[in-house]
């Protein structure tokens, strides 16, 4: 299952969504993109669905390769 445009926009209370891409984490489709977060600023997002849970990642743009490289190590069991 791929997350939605309309559920990013839904759930995202800043409601930015800039520079979407596709990417896998432990070989879910997920999306990463561009967001603002009042506590955090400028963030990073890696949203992905796996069974019936949506998992929503965040950090600080900054650490935006940092958080890459952890993502796309994780492996479900």
């Amino acid at each position: 299952p791929v997350v939605t445009r309309e559920r990013f926009m839904s759930d995202l209370p800043s409601g930015v969504y800039e520079n979407p891409k596709s990417i896998r984490v432990g070989g879910a489709t997920a999306q990463s993109f561009n967001s603002y977060s009042d506590a955090l600023g400028e963030t990073i997002e890696i949203w992905f669905q796996r069974g019936d849970y949506l998992y929503e990642v965040s950090s600080t743009k900054e650490n935006a390769e940092w958080l890459m490289e952890i993502v796309e190590s994780w492996k479900f069991i």
